[in-house]
């Protein structure tokens, strides 16, 4: 069966689209992973470091939140899940340019795509994405700030009145500790004068 250079031209150029496609979707999983703190950005820790927000003054970033396993894993996880959903794309692509054929072409330019958006659009984008997960960290923080804040009142209210508690509890065991020893005393005396 022979095919047309026309037909492969027009199949390389979509492989190319797919390739971009495969990029934004990698681009969505590097944003999933830095959200989730595995991957750091130190462009956007120098960004939330530098911030003086009013209330909260300043936010940590924690770099280095998993050990070494951890961190394997969770790459090896995030590499998984990214390979099964662009799997399906390619797997379509493929199926529809090529009857299920893999061509050679298909796959540089998809190689091809992949490479022109990430040096170019990848860039752009990288930068767009570092201010998003910069305003979720701000939101973020904000929202454990006036969550915590209630709960801290309220943990430090309840440890007060557990400490007023247990004051009483051993004030009262005082008393009766000292009304026995006194009443044993009495009872020795009394015993005492009688004989």
């Amino acid at each position: 069966m022979e095919i047309s250079i026309r037909y492969q031209l027009i199949s390389t150029l979509l492989s190319v689209g797919i390739g971009i496609v495969i990029g934004m979707i990698y681009d969505i999983f590097k944003f999933f992973r830095i959200l989730s703190g595995l991957e750091f950005s130190s462009r956007i820790q120098d960004k939330v470091e530098s911030l003086k927000l009013p209330i909260i003054k300043n936010i940590k970033m924690k770099k280095g939140k998993f050990s070494d396993i951890k961190e394997k894993i969770l790459y090896f996880i995030w590499d998984l899940l990214f390979f099964i959903a662009i799997t399906p794309v390619m797997q379509i692509f493929i199926h529809v340019s090529s009857s299920g054929i893999v061509r050679w072409y298909i796959i540089i330019g998809a190689l091809l795509g992949y490479i022109i958006y990430y040096f170019t659009i990848s860039k752009v984008i990288s930068v767009i994405y570092e201010y998003i997960l910069l305003a979720i960290k701000i939101i973020l923080t904000y929202i454990m700030f006036f969550v915590k804040l209630p709960l801290e009142k309220f943990r430090s209210i309840l440890i007060n009145e557990l400490k007023k508690l247990t004051n009483e509890r051993k004030i009262k065991k005082a008393t009766r500790k000292k009304i026995k020893m006194e009443n044993k005393r009495n009872i020795i005396y009394i015993s005492g004068k009688r004989k």
